[in-house]
């Protein structure tokens, strides 16, 4: 019976660890972070911390995966279920800045400056961001195909909505603005299909 209780108390220690990391690493930075304080918030000792993570690059890295990992199982949850890149835009919008929203500090290390991170990372974290763009650019293809939108190159348009997901969250977490996410989704839709030049009746 014990045996069959350890991995249970395994995942919550690792767990703990990385919910005060979060906290630490978004309040200090990296190369203020203290292993000492990340285990005091977690109620560990530092020795447990180092079982788990042999390093705090490791510590830093693993929570930077685990959270894009989250990040992309919400961003792209609902897109099967539209059909219509309208709709899908704003979906994405939607769900990218309830994600900021609600894991504000989390959010707040993904987008924020990874300089002290290793090659191996930055090839990683590369390919996320190319994982993003292709299924985008699937997406913007699959419309244009369908004639929905007009002939422009799907990879470009993809890499100019990717920017605009990213330039979104700033206002949530570097300014810690309370914003209404269904109107500001729409906002950056409208601006992607009619631009900001006006239009007459508007």
């Amino acid at each position: 019976m014990q045996a069959m209780e350890q991995p249970r108390v395994e995942k919550d220690k690792r767990i703990l660890i990385f919910e005060a990391a979060v906290a630490v690493f978004s309040q200090r930075g990296f190369h203020e972070a203290k292993m000492e304080e990340i285990a005091a918030r977690a109620g560990v000792g530092k020795g447990t911390v180092y079982e788990y993570f042999s390093s705090k690059l490791e510590l830093f890295q693993e929570m930077i995966k685990a959270g894009l990992t989250l990040y992309s199982e919400s961003l792209f949850s609902k897109l099967e279920e539209v059909s219509n890149l309208r709709e899908r835009l704003k979906w994405m919008f939607m769900l990218h800045l309830q994600f900021t929203a609600q894991y504000r500090d989390l959010a707040k290390i993904i987008f924020g400056d990874h300089t002290s991170i290793n090659d191996e990372m930055r090839q990683w974290l590369m390919s996320q961001r190319e994982e993003k763009v292709a299924k985008l650019a699937s997406l913007i293809a699959e419309q244009k195909h369908e004639g929905q939108i007009r002939n422009i190159d799907p990879r470009f348009m993809a890499h100019i909505i990717a920017g605009i997901i990213g330039a979104l969250c700033y206002p949530i977490i570097f300014e810690n603005q309370q914003v209404d996410v269904k109107n500001l989704a729409e906002q950056a839709v409208d601006i992607i299909f009619y631009g900001i030049a006006a239009r007459s009746g508007t």
